[in-house]
């Protein structure tokens, strides 16, 4: 089977696209799937070299166009989506109706793209689609008494509706990465959504050199693409209280050079703090092993933010046997109270909280990392790349 697949917002090393990218590419031809790769045109030449991409999308995913509040969401829909299918348009003039087209990581705007681009194609040479669903709409607000949803959901209807005029049901495939998503998301566009796996890569046991380099044990680990949801402006206060109460602790820092330039500003004043600080991307390979050396990985994020979204940091720790610190009232927090991983959960999004629950989680380090260790290899089985895409693939040779 040939695919396409529309990694649009694939610019850079950081972040997950860049390594689910690889996942797939290693797994589609052990199905015996053919797929092409279209990426970010601003992504960077090492990305292109490693994954064989090509750069003809113009924007990336969440992209914003105006400062409106007002007009914001429907500009980046209106404008986006018809920049979306244009792409495709221009990418894929000969596509055909036994091939697919799969994107990753979709919102309403991917959905009124391809549903553009689809229309503008005789029937007889539209292809299949795949959607996978990582967030939902961060406007939205759902009242946890009532269960009502709050927010403006007419673009994500609108989006599946024009898909549906277009293709049969059995010609479009709709996924998201978590339980609560997948229910919200079918009650919202109208179109049935499945659960499927997480793209967690197999990591081997730690263990060898990193670059000629010994790798020493970290306490705690920040690691990943710094954002202000998973904690870029308050993770130096954190830091800060925690190397105060437990100094001494050997501490792991990545971010992108000004926000390390910030966070060293402030935590190198404090007495006791070990901090390695690294500005920028890691390579793949040093990324896992670094990551193979923590104790605890900080998550140090909004809680309103990953209510209906999952971690790709948090499944990679799980996988790893790492202990983690994640907020309550999240999807981490509703994996760990089911039983997969261990760590410890804060309540409230402040310096003071967090802190306080790295140092809970550092106090029982030993015995958080015997039950951490415990089901990783099941967690493995359950969330990875082979078993979302099989998943995925399987799919589309049932329609």
């Amino acid at each position: 089977m040939r695919l396409y697949l529309i990694q649009h917002h694939l610019v850079n090393k950081l972040g997950h696209a860049y390594n689910e990218i690889l996942a797939w590419q290693r797994v589609l031809p052990q199905l015996g799937c053919e797929a092409t790769v279209f990426i970010n045109q601003h992504a960077d030449a090492d990305v292109i070299a490693d994954t064989g991409g090509v750069p003809v999308f113009p924007f990336r995913s969440g992209q914003v166009l105006s400062d409106d509040p007002v007009i914001s969401h429907l500009q980046s829909f209106t404008v986006l989506g018809r920049v979306f299918a244009e792409t495709l348009r221009d990418a894929l003039p000969d596509v055909r109706v036994d091939e697919a087209v799969i994107v990753p990581f979709s919102t309403d705007i991917e959905v009124h793209g391809v549903a553009l681009w689809l229309a503008g194609l005789a029937a007889t040479h539209r292809p299949k689609v795949t959607f996978i669903f990582h967030n939902p709409d961060f406007a939205w607000r759902l009242d946890e008494a009532s269960s009502k949803l709050r927010g403006n959901i007419s673009f994500h209807r609108f989006a599946a509706h024009q898909l549906k005029q277009l293709l049969p049901a059995d010609r479009m495939n709709f996924y998201a990465t978590n339980k609560k998503l997948a229910k919200l998301l079918t009650e919202v566009m109208q179109v049935p959504f499945a659960e499927c796996s997480l793209p967690t890569d197999q990591f081997e046991e730690p263990g060898g050199a990193l670059d000629g380099e010994t790798i020493e044990p970290i306490h705690v680990g920040v690691m990943g693409h710094l954002r202000p949801e998973t904690g870029s402006h308050i993770v130096a206060g954190v830091l800060e209280n925690f190397c105060r109460a437990r100094p001494g602790k050997r501490i792991f820092i990545q971010g992108s050079q000004p926000q390390i330039d910030q966070i060293s500003a402030r935590l190198d004043a404090v007495t006791g703090a070990e901090c390695i600080y690294w500005p920028g991307a890691l390579s793949r390979q040093d990324y896992f092993r670094r990551l193979q050396s923590v104790e605890i990985r900080l998550l140090p994020y909004m809680c309103e933010r990953y209510d209906f979204r999952t971690s790709a940091c948090f499944a990679e720790a799980v996988s790893l046997g790492l202990v983690c610190v994640a907020p309550a009232r999240s999807w981490m927090a509703r994996q760990l109270k089911a039983g997969w991983g261990a760590g410890v959960l804060f309540d409230e999004f402040t310096p003071e909280n967090i802190g306080a629950a790295l140092v809970r989680a550092s106090d029982a380090l030993p015995e958080l990392r015997i039950k951490a260790k415990l089901g990783k290899m099941d967690w493995r089985q359950k969330n990875s790349a082979t078993a979302l895409v099989e998943q995925v693939i399987d799919g589309l040779r049932r329609a």
